[in-house]
């Protein structure tokens, strides 16, 4: 997008290198977590949420000292509605 509009664009951030992976590059990544990677976009447990804070923030400290049933209520109160429309969108995603 930055290519096609340099105009509107005065910098550009790249946030992942999973772009310029191979796929078994990214299968290895996934592995090294040792967790599903549907798990972790979509966490239904207090392991898979903590996880995911763990691997997305520098200094993860405060998600261990939080109790599991506040993680299951902000699961519920974020994912549960939805949980079937994002893993429906997450495997499309693997698909294509």
């Amino acid at each position: 997008m930055a290519e096609m509009y340099p105009e509107l664009v005065e910098k550009v951030v790249v946030v992942s290198c999973g772009v310029g992976m191979t796929e078994e590059q990214k299968r290895e990544q996934i592995n090294k977590v040792g967790s599903n990677a549907l798990n972790l976009l979509v966490p239904e447990s207090a392991h898979d949420l903590r996880l995911l804070v763990n691997l997305t923030m520098h200094k993860p400290g405060p998600s261990k000292r939080v109790l599991d049933i506040f993680l299951h209520g902000f699961i519920n109160a974020t994912w549960a509605r939805a949980h079937g429309s994002l893993v429906a969108i997450s495997a499309h995603g693997r698909e294509s």
